[in-house]
């Protein structure tokens, strides 16, 4: 059985991200894979394991430097990529030797990590941007106001508007058309009016949270 868990340290500081994993092995969850927000496990009976997110040097510079592919010691298993900058390894023997690899790289593929990061943040601010941009047009043209209330107090509010945004263009994309205006107070009709209109409900817990994202490959896909 999979599950799903949004990364709750900063994507790009790897200590974090490597203690995270292991506490997550501690619980008896086991690296699948993992994206830039969420990673996904499964349940394992193996023993504690330490994680180590390597610097993946690229086929390129593998061949013409060999000291840029680090050196994996016996015990650490190959778990997944992330991001095509570092591969992850797990290994669940405590004494056995660290892996070794060159600090220039090592360097480089952080300055590169950094970049992308700096890039994301930027396409998250320009996103969020957008959307009060577009909610604003949308207060102001039509003569209908809406309230946007999928947020809420104990969300990633640019990553709720990222994610909003990517669904719209998805839409555009496949040419999707949006259902018909609903020109009632949302807040007044009764769940059986709900229904009759097939207006459906956004979670109300964590637990449906979780379960909602499982059960959803474009969000999957767009963490």
């Amino acid at each position: 059985m999979k599950t799903y868990r949004l990364i709750p340290v900063d994507p790009y500081n790897i200590t974090a991200v490597e203690d995270w994993l292991s506490g997550m092995s501690e619980k008896g969850l086991s690296l699948v894979r993992i994206g830039r927000f969420a990673a996904v496990f499964k349940k394992s009976q193996e023993c504690p394991a330490n994680y180590r997110l390597l610097p993946f040097a690229g086929e390129t510079l593998a061949k013409e430097d060999p000291s840029a592919t680090p050196v994996i010691p016996d015990g650490w298993d190959y778990v997944t990529d992330k991001k095509n900058y570092f591969k992850i390894y797990r290994c669940s023997n405590p004494d056995a030797r660290e892996p070794e690899y060159n600090p220039v790289q090592t360097a480089a593929v952080y300055s590169a990590a950094s970049r992308r990061a700096g890039t994301i943040s930027a396409c998250l601010a320009v996103a969020g941007i957008a959307l009060v941009a577009v909610l604003a047009a949308g207060f102001f043209l039509s003569n209908w106001p809406f309230i946007f209330a999928a947020e809420g107090g104990f969300t990633a509010q640019l990553l709720v508007g990222l994610l909003c945004l990517a669904a719209g263009l998805d839409g555009i994309k496949n040419k999707l058309m949006p259902p018909k205006q609903v020109g009632r107070n949302m807040y007044m009709l009764t769940e059986e009016q709900l229904r009759s209109m097939k207006i459906g409900e956004l979670p109300r817990t964590l637990g449906e949270a979780c379960a909602a994202f499982e059960e959803d490959l474009f969000l999957q896909n767009i963490l």
